[in-house]
């Protein structure tokens, strides 16, 4: 996966990660944190049940970070990662099982790492998972078909009206009486228009 973008202009440039090598970097060291963090306390990181087993958490809990660990592209899977507080349960976790203690350290300061990427990026988890999702090879498609249904839904609260198909036609041709003119001709319209509320 090779990020397109050599600079996000919306990003101050003294801001460290402007960048998506720089954001890159950072998530591929929290994941190996993890990964070494899960290994260390006996676990197998690539088998979810079997770690959630063994330590002793939900499926549900645990299955957001092993797929973090094991996806092939980490943007996408960045996006589904879940908040510090049960991170922290994971560490929690682990470090009950035996693991270095270093490795604990590690895995939390990576936590903030990530935390404090976030902060610097754009403010907040779910716009910081678009942002990623934005760089994603694999996931743009996707993402913009599902984001595309959901502007529909949300301009058609917003306009209080909506229709199922819009259509227009420019047509040009020459001016008969200035040939280096031309004359446009538009034509729009809407089918299965209609209103959501009283007042549009």
């Amino acid at each position: 996966m090779n990020p397109k973008a050599p600079q996000f202009t919306n990003i101050p440039p003294e801001n460290p990660y402007g960048s998506p090598e720089a954001i890159l970097e950072v998530l591929f060291q929290v994941r190996s944190a993890f990964s070494e963090l899960i290994s260390s306390a006996g676990a197998d990181p690539s088998k979810t049940r079997d770690t959630a087993r063994y330590l002793d958490l939900s499926t549900n809990l645990v299955w957001p970070v092993t797929h973090f660990i094991n996806a092939e592209d980490i943007l996408t899977a960045t996006g589904e990662v879940i908040g510090r507080f049960k991170l922290e349960i994971v560490c929690d976790a682990c470090e009950a099982k035996g693991a270095a203690a270093a490795l604990v350290l590690q895995a939390r300061q990576g936590i903030d790492k990530f935390e404090e990427l976030v902060s610097h990026c754009t403010g907040d988890r779910q716009s910081f998972s678009l942002l990623l999702k934005g760089l994603s090879d694999t996931e743009v498609t996707n993402h913009q078909e599902s984001t595309r249904k959901m502007a529909f839904q949300c301009n058609s609260s917003l306009w209080g009206v909506q229709c199922q198909f819009s259509f227009k036609a420019i047509i040009f041709v020459p001016n008969t009486e200035e040939p280096d003119q031309v004359d446009a001709i538009r034509v729009f319209g809407m089918i299965d228009f209609r209103r959501l509320r009283p007042t549009p």
